[in-house]
């Protein structure tokens, strides 16, 4: 492969440890008073020399300047005492003295520059040891931090004040007075941005942590390496959160980044994007590079806090994007092979070649939990093997033990990795590790999966099939919605003997025969062939059948399923003889989805909220077959006391669902919950089997008819209607409730449902059902579209004025008008000044649904209150408009807690929670409020769930919510996010995504010649005086526009704040000039607070910097 281009990346340890500013309103002098009994002043040297691989630069945004300094002191046993803050006497070019009062008792002290107080809590440090304390210690983003650590020599006569006056190192064989410190973060640069094929105009480096630790913890010689850092072997101090910052969208044009160390291995490595063009060409030619650090071999680097990596370009860059995004996914300009597709097994450079078997493993855990396992690679160079391995490494791993056996066959290039596998423990479905396989350049990723063996829960198929040729015979399986992504898709072969999957449903499914590849399994007896059917998603799925032969009355077909993976289970469809009379169970009062499963087959459905414990009711049709094929009401109330009477008086039905609960099973949960239902005149009795007798065909309920109006009731008191129409109550038990439905009779091959009578005391367990049989139904249970809160956020100052509502009411969605269209998330703009009222505006009522009926989220007489979630960190109650009936202890409706309230256990939280019935949550809305859903049913449930018209109107009085809130911060970024216990009811979460809008004016600096504004893209330094912190970011624009973004990392407030800009310039001569604001009012200097500050932005008045005092 010919090279276009030569990407060298050089290291430069960064010793010396200061830059050359040091803002002398961070530190004041030590006062002239007397020491506290109990401790010692000391004073040191901080060197502030300037470094010339820093010596130039435009912007600097990370906090370059030495601008704090707190001592961490610990005693002899290395426990923390206390922090102290380190005053600065006097400092020149290159040095700083300072001065501190510690505890006598002091023997370790960390020394920490430009480390906020608002970054740490010391309320829990004392007693803790330095480790606990400063090891996993967080710096902030906009502020290199600078370390070091001193320890007493015991072995002195010197005083602990002495010795850290005495302190030096050496630099080059050059010593320095004075307290060697270390940065936290590495340096990026591009020494040239302009070569005879290249030109830079920008760059950023990417796939860097967004957090990093304040000092270098060594893992066996932890903080004892200051005075030999420049030797001490490599290693890297990461911080508890590893997350990798993903704000990062385009390039900037500073010369050089800042970023926290990372171990820059696996498959994300640290990477450079630049921008640029050939010379001769202009901005508008810029394409956007990758350039991922690395050694030129391929082989990964630490990136080390205290170094610097310069990228040397020789050449043109290859693999150009239009834009960051695409360069950031695409191939590297030093190495495009770890860009290639995680499924390719196979890549090379034309001289070396890696190959992996597979770069997927999905595995039983039947056969391999608990085992050694072993997969083959193959990595040569010109056909033959390497003298060195590649390299194995787990990118993440919850699969196998971490040792790794290579073996590597360095004649042949053949290697075996083998892996001793986890157990698979309880509750898993799956366990999952990657493996890195990687040789120079070359990698390739290799993902394992163990998964438990899965079974087709629930499966059915038609039974009472009438025994003619071509009858209709549907099986449904389900895919479980815990099965493995990695399985799918994959094939389940079906075997059976006379049933056919029938063309006219529209369902081609291809065959296999025994010995053809694709066909595995058990070999069943008769036949040799099997139907593949792909499964591509979890869920139910259906096959469709027909019978090609006559059936006597009793006669069975079996059908097979298989799959990898996958519990075999045969499925077993009884018939009803051709020459008998057959009966059907029809379910009425569905709604038909037409022939979306089956062109010849209509499907049925029936419409529930997506909440628990709503009320419904289905009927079932007992219906008896006809010469010419039609279906008629089956008389199921003959002559009394007739054998055919009692013997329809002993039917039973069995009713398989997931999501439907019986009212006996209810009351057993809810003993106290409106006990006298169970005292009205049902038509039936229902009963849940226990689960130990569910099988295959998933959970099952029995049903009877049961004569409740002729109390007491009598054994033969059935209960049968002449119509054999009935209606079953059930309650749904889940707010997931989608589900497939089936309702069958029981037969006579099984014992009956039931183990006594309708006495309660005569048992029928000593013989098999002798009721009727039924065809079986299925229909399928669907959801009514979530609810929607039509949320908005309404803004205002603290005075009431300036509101803005957000989104508009022309912007917000109803589920009548857009359906199942998606919220859309919506731009939310506070500025920084505090006390501005925000409040959420919110529906809790109902919506007419898809079939003209009302649908409203409250419990009512079965369900309970439910819980509204407002996840806003940046807000807090405003208790000063809070409605006194929102308390507890007036709210007047059993709660029992504060309606709007902080969650005790969720930082950022809060809850609003509905009342579970309407007609008291109606006294909580917002006064003046109209609900945007409004609800135009025709019909409505009523509280046992069967659906009645509507008299009227749907009365929502009171269903639109107004919580009173107010911003809790001067800097408020995040996310709103609204939603609810998705346990009892589901609506469409909504998020806001809030802003800070920028401070915004003009910035000028005054000298001899007048006012200028200061340079598009100078470094202005913004700082808060009590600590020294850059609290926030100027950014400078043409025309000496600025915009401030403030931090938030950091502690301050809006008044009574002093802060200030510094903007530094160099006169001909080569000195520095540092500007700053030099504020006044009528001659007497004041300070500048936020506040001040943004009445200024507000007001036009621009920001003039003078000579600094």
């Amino acid at each position: 492969m010919r090279r276009l281009l030569l990407i060298y990346i050089t290291l430069v340890s960064l010793i010396s440890c200061q830059s050359d500013v040091v803002n002398d309103e961070a530190y004041k002098p030590l006062p002239d008073i007397t020491v506290p009994e109990g401790y010692t002043r000391i004073d040191f040297t901080a060197n502030i020399s300037d470094l010339k691989s820093v010596d130039t630069r435009a912007v600097d945004p990370d906090g370059l300047d030495l601008n704090n300094m707190t001592l961490f002191c610990f005693n002899e046993y290395g426990l923390y005492i206390s922090s102290e803050v380190a005053y600065l006497n006097t400092h020149t070019v290159d040095s700083g003295t300072f001065s501190a009062i510690i505890p006598n008792n002091t023997h370790i002290i960390h020394f920490l520059a430009n480390h906020s107080e608002g970054l740490y809590d010391d309320s829990n440090f004392p007693g803790q040891t330095e480790s606990m304390v400063i090891a996993n210690m967080e710096g902030g983003s906009g502020m290199l931090v600078y370390w070091s650590r001193f320890e007493k020599d015991t072995t002195s006569e010197k005083s602990i004040r002495e010795q850290i006056a005495d302190l030096s190192y050496q630099i080059n064989g050059t010593t320095v007075n004075g307290v060697k410190l270390i940065r936290n973060q590495a340096k990026i640069t591009i020494d040239q941005w302009e070569t005879a094929e290249f030109v830079v105009t920008g760059f950023r480096t990417v796939n860097i942590p967004a957090f990093g630790t304040v000092a270098p913890h060594h893992p066996e010689r932890h903080f004892d390496i200051v005075n030999d850092w420049e030797t001490t072997d490599e290693f890297v101090t990461l911080p508890n959160n590893q997350s990798i910052m993903t704000d990062i969208t385009d390039i900037n044009t500073k010369p050089e980044d800042y970023i926290f160390e990372t171990i820059n291995s696996g498959d994300r490595l640290v990477s450079v994007i630049i921008r640029g063009h050939r010379p001769g060409e202009t901005e508008a030619d810029d394409k956007y590079y990758r350039v991922v650090l690395q050694n030129e071999d391929g082989s990964n680097f630490m990136i080390r806090r205290n170094h610097h990596y310069n990228i040397h370009i020789a050449g043109m860059l290859s693999f150009g994007q239009n834009s960051f995004e695409e360069a950031l996914n695409g191939a590297a300009s030093n190495n495009a092979w770890i860009s290639i597709d995680e499924w390719v097994n196979e890549i090379s450079d034309g001289l070396e070649t890696l190959w992996v078997e597979q770069t997927a493993y999905v595995l039983s855990s039947d056969k391999y939990a608990g085992t050694n396992w072993t997969l083959p690679y193959k990595y040569t160079i010109d056909n033959h093997g390497s003298a060195e391995a590649p390299t194995v490494t787990w990118l993440d791993n919850n699969v196998a033990y971490d040792n790794i056996t290579n073996n590597y066959n360095t004649t042949t290039g053949e290697g075996e990795i083998t892996l001793r596998l986890y157990p698979m423990y309880e509750g898993n479905e799956q366990q999952v590790g990657s493996l890195l396989i990687k040789k120079g350049k070359l990698q390739r990723k290799i993902t394992i999966y163990i998964i438990r063996t899965q079974i087709f829960t629930p499966a059915w198929i038609s039974s009472q099939v009438y025994g003619v040729a071509d009858e209709h015979v549907t099986l449904m399986f389900t895919v479980p919605d815990t099965c493995p992504d990695a399985l799918f898709p994959f094939t389940v072969l079906v075997s059976v003997n006379h049933l056919d999957v029938r063309s006219s449903s529209g369902e081609q499914l291809p065959v296999y025969i025994k010995g053809e590849e694709g066909y595995f399994g058990d070999d069943w007896e008769g036949i040799n062939y099997k139907y593949a059917y792909t499964v591509t998603e979890p869920g139910k799925h259906r096959l469709h059948m027909r019978s090609i032969l006559k059936h006597q009355d009793g006669d069975t077909e079996s059908v097979h399923l298989e799959a990898n993976f996958f519990e075999t289970i045969t499925k077993t469809a009884i018939f009803s003889g051709y020459d008998h009379v057959h009966r059907r169970i029809f379910i009425d009062n569905l709604h038909s989805y037409g022939n979306i499963h089956a062109d010849d087959e209509v499907l049925y459905y029936m419409l529930v909220p997506q909440k628990r414990a709503h009320p419904l009711v289905f009927t079932i049709m007992l219906q008896e077959r006809q010469a010419d094929g039609t279906y008629t009401p089956y008389d199921h109330a003959p002559t009394y006391d007739s054998a055919e009477w009692h013997k329809n008086g002993c039917d039973e039905f069995l009713i398989y669902s997931k999501t439907f609960s019986d009212y006996r099973t209810y009351f057993d949960h809810n003993e106290d919950v409106y006990e006298e239902i169970q005292d009205l005149a049902w038509e039936g009795d229902v009963i849940l089997f226990s689960e130990d007798t569910w099988s295959t065909n998933g959970r099952v309920m029995a049903f009877r008819t049961q004569d409740y109006k002729t109390p007491p009731s009598t054994p033969d008191m059935y209960g049968l209607q002449d119509d054999g129409t009935y209606n079953i109550f059930f309650l749904t038990n889940s707010t997931d409730n989608k589900d497939v439905v089936r309702v069958a009779s029981n037969n006579h091959m099984s014992p009956h449902a039931y183990k006594y009578k309708r006495d309660g005391i005569t048992s029928i367990t000593d013989h098999n059902y002798d009721g009727n049989e039924y065809r079986s139904v299925i229909f399928d249970v669907a959801h009514y579209r979530p609810y929607r809160f039509a949320a908005q956020v309404k803004v205002s100052d603290a005075d009431g004025q300036n509101t803005v509502v957000i989104p508009s009411n022309s912007e917000l969605l109803s589920n009548e008008v857009h359906g199942s269209q998606d919220e859309a998330v919506d731009d939310v703009e506070l500025s920084y000044k505090p006390g501005q009222k925000v409040d959420i505006l919110l529906d809790i009522t109902s919506f007419k649904g898809s079939d003209g009926c009302s649908v409203h989220p409250f419990g009512e007489n079965f369900g309970d209150h439910f819980e509204v979630y407002i996840d806003a960190p940046m807000l807090e109650i405003d208790y000063e408009r809070y409605p006194e009936s929102w308390y507890k202890e007036n709210n007047g409706s059993g709660l029992n807690v504060d309606k709007l309230r902080s969650d005790p256990t969720t930082p950022g939280r809060f809850i609003y929670t509905v009342d579970r019935h309407r007609d008291h949550e109606r006294e909580f809305g917002a006064e003046g409020l109209s609900v945007v859903n409004v609800d135009r049913s025709t019909t409505q449930f009523n509280e046992f769930g069967s659906k009645v018209p509507v008299v009227g109107s749907i009365d929502q009085t009171g269903e639109r919510k107004s919580l009173p809130f107010k911003k809790s911060s001067i800097t408020a970024g995040g996310n709103i996010h609204i939603s609810t216990d998705k346990d009892k009811v589901i609506f469409w979460d909504k998020t806001f995504n809030v802003e800070t809008s920028h401070i915004m004016g003009n910035i000028y600096y005054r000298d001899e010649q007048g006012e200028h504004p200061i340079p598009h893209n100078s470094f202005v330094a913004f700082v808060r005086l009590r600590t020294g912190a850059r609290i926030g970011v100027a950014t400078i624009y043409e025309d000496g526009r600025f915009e401030l973004n403030l931090r938030e990392e950091y502690k301050y407030t809006w008044t009574d704040d002093p802060i200030d800009f510094y903007y530094t310039i160099e006169d001909n001569g080569g000195n520095k000039i540092t500007y700053n604001l030099n504020y006044e009012v009528d001659g007497e200097a004041k300070s500048v607070d936020l506040e001040l500050l943004n009445k200024w932005a507000n007001d036009g008045t621009p920001i003039i910097l003078t000579r600094q005092m």
